[in-house]
């Protein structure tokens, strides 16, 4: 089978964002050649350190052809018209043919060898690619710079079908060959390949590993390995697995001490320190305790005949955590609930007020006392030395400080886990604690108010104060508090009372439909039907669990013989009204059939249980009483003549017709499902 193997060369790609071009530079390859109409199998990319490469099988050595029948002006059209077409065209006049008064030109285009077209696909993929950040350098072949690229490329491979294709790419004035490098310090000798398992093999000769989740699972395995030897554990962290897989060609792990001094750290101290700086795995014991261990990942092996790499990598971290420990013990001598009133002094937001006055706001929408001291003491590790120096550690060092001032257990967990869920797949997940989840939810609503309420909606994939995060942190915080009270439009009133109260002035009504969005998103994609969705937001509730109960309710309903032809005959009737309006109540005495006469009866004994049904949160039963009025309404629309003559009659049945939709829509907008 006939493959297409492509390198970029280059100085090293930073580790961030080397998965991401992984998956950019397969899209680009494939919406490159479909373009071209050029027929392949598969396409497989991979990325390493200094490269980025793809490898397309069964790409065919000629794109295909087209035919196209263009039409052109009408025959009756002016001579200029015509001239145009032809010349648009390259046909003659009796090239052309004539149909239903129009001229018609058909064209036909040959497929051009794939090798003839490679530098113009290569150029348009190279393009396209969307780096966060690039650079230029001097082209020795324009004596001018480069194209932007993320790094400045060495060379570019291109072989197909085994055999070199060698093309000029000005843009970075190199010609491509058959050749590429492998490791930069192991391996100095030039590799010429032939095709992609060749390739492939001779760079792992030349200790470069191609695929990332290779390098990831020889990481993971030499230092699981490392560690069982002395009967720990690694930490998992897939975060800097990927990282580190980024960072070398070939691992070589390593197994480093940490000083008995930094053991009183806690533990999540320690691994901050030894990843954000350094890029070292924690260690633990089988309790999950940290070891005075950690696992380290070079380019290069140690040296045999003594330890000065890992007596280095000891000893810079070795520095790192004596800064941490003097900002731990600086922090555990400190006032930490008296770093409150530092809080007036840091800006929330221009717009917003201080960081003080959100928690004044937070502790006066709690409804606890807990929840209150919980809420004074929530943004005051933002103070702290640590999380200076580690933002990522707010929160967490909250609760440490907290449990060691002596703080309730439940009023500590809540600095930590208020912050939680991140996001939509947050991996920590949701708190469990009612305090936790009343203080996180306040918190983002806050946010929510505050930053939507001044006009500071998101746009486009910017999002700097992350209030689509929050809008998600609160629909998963209300359907893990379970919380069947949890009204928004009330939630969010109370919030903007406590801005008006700073004068800030706030227009909330951003709030619902920003978060409504939201979860509108999030239901679809667990394939929930989006005109059941529809029909239930219609009714602009604010209760996002009673919201998402009626929808599972309404979705059942509607796959049943009963909810079809419910859906029908209130489409039926919704019809009828649109030629005129129900005026006033039902009067009974103006009931004349029988199926009408059966139909009011019905709708009142419904409605008597409705109601009691809905407030109780019994949506599968308002169901089972909806399909008890598929057999009455069948009867009326069999039976009954709705627009008579008689415009008394006619109006009372408009007015029974008109009640019938109204008491549909109390649980759903039907108008807006489908079909």
């Amino acid at each position: 089978m006939t493959e297409l193997l492509i390198e970029i060369y280059s100085e090293e790609i930073p580790a961030r964002m080397q998965l991401q071009a992984q998956a950019d530079f397969k899209e680009l390859w494939i919406k490159a050649l479909t373009e071209k109409n050029a027929d392949f199998t598969d396409i497989n990319t991979y990325v390493a350190p200094q490269r980025l490469t793809a490898c397309i099988t069964g790409l065919k050595g000629h794109t295909r052809g087209t035919e196209e029948v263009r039409r052109g002006p009408k025959t009756s059209a002016p001579e200029a018209a015509l001239a145009g077409f032809l010349k648009s065209t390259g046909k003659t006049k009796d090239q052309l043919i004539q149909k239903d008064d129009y001229w018609y030109a058909e064209l036909s285009q040959e497929g051009k060898p794939i090798q003839e077209l490679l530098p113009e696909i290569l150029s348009a993929v190279m393009d396209a690619l969307p780096w966060p950040k690039t650079m230029r350098w001097y082209n020795h072949q324009t004596k001018g710079m480069s194209k932007p690229w993320i790094r400045p490329i060495r060379s570019i491979l291109c072989v197909y079908d085994g055999k070199p294709v060698a093309f000029n790419v000005p843009d970075f004035g190199i010609n491509t060959s058959n050749t590429t490098f492998g490791h930069r310090f192991l391996a100095l000798k030039a590799l010429t390949v032939t095709g992609f398992e060749d390739y492939k093999q001779q760079l792992e000769k030349a200790h470069v590993i191609l695929d990332h989740k290779d390098r990831q699972a020889m990481i993971k395995q030499l230092i699981t390995e490392l560690a069982a030897a002395k009967g720990l554990v690694l930490k998992e962290d897939q975060g800097l697995l990927e990282e580190v897989a980024g960072l070398v060609d070939y691992p070589f792990a390593h197994l480093g001490k940490i000083e008995e001094s930094f053991m009183h750290l806690p533990g999540v101290v320690m691994s901050t320190s030894m990843r954000v700086h350094q890029k070292y795995f924690t260690i633990t014991d089988k309790n999950g305790n940290n070891a005075p261990f950690f696992g380290v990942v070079t380019n290069v092996p140690a040296k045999l005949d003594n330890h000065l790499m890992l007596d280095g990598l000891e000893r810079v971290l070795r520095a790192r955590l004596a800064d941490a420990a003097f900002f731990y013990d600086v922090d555990m001598k400190s006032d930490f609930e008296g770093k409150a009133e530092k809080l007036d002094h840091i800006v929330f937001h221009a717009k917003l007020g201080s960081l003080g006055d959100k928690v004044r706001r937070l502790q006066n929408l709690m409804t606890s006392e807990n929840g209150k001291r919980a809420a004074q003491l929530c943004k005051n590790d933002l103070l702290t030395e640590m999380v200076g120096e580690f933002p990522e550690l707010q929160g967490i060092m909250g609760e440490i400080y907290a449990n060691a001032k002596g703080e309730k257990p439940e009023v500590a967990a809540a600095l930590k886990e208020h912050y939680q869920p991140i996001g939509s797949l947050d991996s920590e997940g949701c708190p469990d604690a009612p305090l936790s989840i009343e203080l996180g939810l306040m918190d983002k609503l806050d946010n929510l108010v505050g930053f939507l309420g001044v006009g500071l909606k998101p746009t486009g994939s910017k999002d700097p104060f992350g209030l689509r995060r929050a809008a998600l942190g609160v629909i998963r915080l209300i359907f893990k508090s379970e919380r069947k009270d949890y009204s928004l439009n009330d939630l969010i009133h109370k919030v903007s009372k406590e801005y008006e109260a700073i004068n800030v002035p706030i227009k909330d009504d951003e709030v619902i439909p920003f978060v409504y969005e939201r979860f509108k998103a999030n239901l679809l994609a667990h394939k929930k039907d989006h005109d059941c969705i529809d029909a239930i937001f219609a009714k602009k509730s604010g209760n996002l669990w009673v919201d998402y109960q009626c929808i599972e309710a309404l979705q059942s309903f509607l796959k049943t013989e009963s909810g079809i032809a419910l859906k029908a005959a209130y489409k039926r009737a919704s019809g009828i009204l649109s030629k005129g309006a129900a005026k006033g109540d039902v009067s009974q005495s103006l009931l004349k059939e029988e199926a009408e006469k059966q139909l009011f009866s019905s709708l009142s004994a419904l409605e008597q249980d409705y109601q009691k049904l809905f407030t109780e949160h019994r949506y599968q039963e308002v169901m089972a009483l909806l399909a008890t009025l598929r057999a009455p309404i069948d009867a009326f629309f069999d039976t009954v003549t709705v627009n008579v003559d008689d415009e008394k009659l006619k109006e009372n049945r408009y007015a029974l017709l008109n009640h019938f939709i109204s008491l549909v829509n109390q649980i759903a907008d039907f108008s807006k499902l489908q079909g």
